[in-house]
């Protein structure tokens, strides 16, 4: 009766240990252990119970060697599941010594009570292991249960050791398994109630390490998640309900914690509208996440905050969540929209540069090959203007300069292009459908001439050289040319003049 109780123990725990080591296997090692510790624990046990209609060699020796193994497997499970660093070979030793007493004190020197006391001994030996790990070791997720196994365990070392000095001082030569003294019968009763309980604990340790590990963990997510240096937001992904919001967040768009809770980012007005947020969550649906793109929200004041942001998809209650991180790069986008402008405007006039100037006119190019239209390239330069930096100084000079890029952008500011090429030297891009080509640079160059150079009140003209695309050639490098052999006619032949490129093939000039 007693041997069948503690088989359907076996086999209940079985039972639950194994619904736990599929769902947890690869998250809690030891549990594989400890299945494997119930098998041989039913097994050894069920062969005990048919002992007297199955041969000798399965319901003692196997019986239990099943038994030892067992708990020696209970004893390495610890050190897996609790990730100890402690050594467990050695049980193998223990396991096959037993084996071999059981064989030599069963065949060749029957004695029951050399066999009990053997298998007391190894429970002693591997119980005093587990006891230690307890003791020293293992750091359980509750001190209360440590303490549970820890009298427990404690409790089967002393039932094994009262045994086995009962059976040692009580050796009578009985060999009959069934007709057992009274302190047998106490042991089996106390041994039964003490090891249902080890195993019922043991088959609840995984239930508890698996909430206490969920509660760790989601105590270090809360502790990262308010103390991140960056701004955070949990959201639904259906709804838009925020479930959480840290500091940094709520500093970033200028909310109190009460004014957000419960609430939805359309509420709020997170987003410019609700299609983007749409789009982002089916950016996420496909790729899993979305990593570091730029995107612009809404403050709680109406304005307009750029941010480096990243999203990824999660389960919370089943549910399908977003959780959302916000950096605020107003500072680097006004950088780096500073280190663009510097890097393609001319910093002493502030009009494009040449690396500007290039960029459009390959795609003005592109533009007008597909259109099918005609376009002004024309270079022009200020006459004299060595003259005026020596006789007035670079200052002066300087200002001459910002004049009449002023005045260009001005000219041409709804249907041309203007940039500095260098020194003194400017280009321009234009297309007018209204006027003649140089009709437009005619009254260009008389806007721009006899421009007063502040108190000095010097006036200056310019020379200007222009090629039309595609008429003289559609390559960029050959129409720089082209207006540059322009200009340098013009000069050659007194400057102060304008000069297509056709013209100098014709041998002709207008000025």
């Amino acid at each position: 009766m007693i041997f069948g109780i503690q088989t359907m123990v076996f086999l209940v725990c079985f039972i639950i240990l194994t619904q736990e080591w599929i769902q947890h296997r690869n998250r809690y090692k030891g549990l594989s252990f400890w299945v494997a510790m119930m098998i041989c624990g039913f097994a050894g046990y069920t062969l005990i119970a048919l002992r007297g209609t199955i041969p000798d060699f399965l319901s003692i020796i196997v019986a239990n060697s099943l038994n030892i193994l067992a708990f020696a497997l209970f004893y390495t499970g610890l050190i897996f599941f609790f990730k100890v660093k402690a050594h467990y070979l050695h049980n193998i030793f223990i396991v096959i010594t037993a084996i071999l007493v059981f064989i030599y004190f069963t065949y060749i020197n029957p004695s029951l009570t050399v066999r009990i006391i053997t298998i007391n001994i190894t429970y002693i030996i591997i119980f005093s292991q587990a006891l230690y790990l307890f003791i020293f070791k293992i750091k359980t997720c509750q001190k209360s249960m440590s303490y549970v196994y820890i009298v427990n365990i404690a409790v089967l070392i002393a039932l094994n050791i009262y045994r086995t000095i009962m059976v040692f001082l009580n050796n009578s030569g009985n060999q009959d398994f069934f007709n057992q003294s009274i302190h047998e019968k106490i042991y089996f009763i106390i041994n039964m109630i003490v090891m249902m309980y080890l195993m019922i604990n043991l088959a609840m340790l995984v239930s508890r390490r698996l909430l206490h590990d969920i509660g760790e963990k989601e105590e270090k997510f809360n502790t990262i998640f308010h103390s991140a240096p960056y701004a955070a937001l949990i959201t639904e992904a259906e709804t838009g309900i925020i479930l959480e919001v840290n500091k940094e967040m709520l500093d970033l768009l200028g909310y109190e914690r009460s004014e957000v809770e419960g609430r939805t980012v359309f509420d709020l007005e997170f987003y410019p509208d609700a299609s983007s947020r749409n789009k982002l969550i089916e950016i996420v649906r496909k790729k899993g996440n979305i990593s570091g793109i730029e995107y612009e929200f809404q403050r709680k004041d109406k304005t307009k905050i750029k941010t480096l942001f990243s999203s990824n998809s999660i389960k919370i209650n089943d549910k399908d969540a977003l959780i959302s991180t916000m950096k605020d790069i107003e500072e680097i986008v006004s950088l780096r929209e500073k280190l663009d402008y510097l890097a393609t405007h001319d910093m002493l006039t502030g009009i494009p540069n040449r690396r500007y100037f290039h960029d459009y006119f390959v795609n003005q190019i592109d533009k007008s090959l597909k259109n099918n239209t005609i376009f002004v390239l024309a270079i022009f330069d200020i006459d004299g203007f060595k003259m005026i930096n020596d006789k007035f100084g670079h200052d002066v000079g300087d200002t001459a300069l910002k004049i009449v890029a002023e005045r260009s952008s001005e000219f041409f500011k709804d249907k041309g292009f203007v940039a500095r090429f260098g020194g003194d030297e400017f280009a321009i891009l234009f297309s007018d459908a209204d006027e003649e080509y140089l009709e437009v640079l005619k009254k260009f160059k008389e806007f721009v001439d006899s421009s007063d150079i502040g108190q000095y009140k010097y006036s200056f003209t310019i020379s200007i050289g222009a090629a039309v695309f595609p008429v003289d050639s559609d390559d960029h490098d050959v129409l720089i040319k082209y207006a540059d052999d322009a200009l340098f006619y013009v000069k050659k032949n007194g400057k102060n003049g304008i000069a297509f490129y056709s013209d100098i093939n014709l041998n002709k000039s207008s000025m």
